[in-house]
């Protein structure tokens, strides 16, 4: 992408961005780890990402529990998040 943003002379004001996503899906197995999550190191590093390369956030809906859904209307830069939260499975039962 920064390539093509080079070959086209664009800059990173041009563009708007937005991030979702990072969510712990393994929320019921990992509260008592002191360490971060994988899910919270991912946010970290596309928050740096994004500021490294000059770009700044427009909106973001990240970390949390469960996953999202997200549509994206290229046409507008719309965008529509739909979480969806896990909770423990109860025991004895598949999921």
């Amino acid at each position: 992408f920064l390539g093509e943003m080079f070959r086209s002379r664009t800059r990173a004001a041009d563009y708007q961005v937005k991030l979702f996503g990072g969510g712990n899906m393994f929320a019921h197995t990992a509260k008592h780890e002191r360490h971060p999550s994988i899910s919270e190191t991912n946010v970290e590093y596309g928050r740096a990402a994004i500021a490294q390369c000059g770009f700044r956030c427009s909106a973001e809906d990240l970390g949390g529990d469960g996953h999202r859904n997200v549509i994206l209307d290229l046409w507008n830069g719309d965008v529509w998040v739909r979480r969806a939260n896990l909770s423990p499975a109860p025991v004895g039962s598949a999921r």
